[in-house]
């Protein structure tokens, strides 16, 4: 069982190949308790969290969307452990652009999150705001979502030159 497991010192944060956690795998096949025994342990080490490389914190993040997604009880869980591997909201904001979670950009937005506030990028060496995030992140309904909630391109960022981004872009 999970708890044996757990007991015997498997890590909850050990990412797959694809990134994503087992929390993710079992949301996706539905083992709620699963899930809820994921979210106890990893709260248990809360610190570790915020340490966790950013694609586990973005697995965590996908989470908490698809609980949000399918009205689970275990999103206020879930959302728990987002604020402690990303505890500013505005860093939220990027983290869920940037995963192309339109619905998880709206929710955060409604917590309070800037749209506009910027994030240093180390891939583009730029400044990047939600928009920025998720348009490189390829997500047109992400980005769509974030001009519906007053998300601009920063003029430093990545896209301070549309036209050339656009020929960038086609290639």
């Amino acid at each position: 069982t999970t708890k044996k497991l757990l007991e015997m010192g498997a890590d909850p944060f050990a990412a797959d190949q694809m990134n994503l956690l087992p929390i993710n795998r079992a949301l996706t096949r539905n083992h709620m308790r699963v899930v809820q025994r994921l979210i106890e342990a990893m709260s248990e080490k809360q610190e570790k969290l915020s340490v966790l490389p950013d694609s586990s914190k973005q697995a965590i993040l996908i989470a908490w969307d698809t609980a949000v997604k399918r009205k689970s009880e275990q999103e206020i869980g879930l959302y728990r452990l987002v604020c402690f591997a990303v505890p500013d909201r505005n860093d939220q904001m990027h983290y869920a652009a940037r995963s192309g979670l339109p619905d998880a950009v709206e929710k955060i937005k409604e917590k309070g999150a800037n749209m506009n506030w910027w994030m240093f990028r180390t891939d583009t060496c730029k400044e990047a705001w939600s928009l920025d995030e998720a348009i490189l992140s390829g997500s047109a309904e992400t980005a769509s979502m974030c001009v519906r909630l007053g998300g601009n391109l920063n003029d430093k960022g990545p896209h301070d030159s549309p036209i050339a981004q656009a020929i960038e872009y086609v290639k």
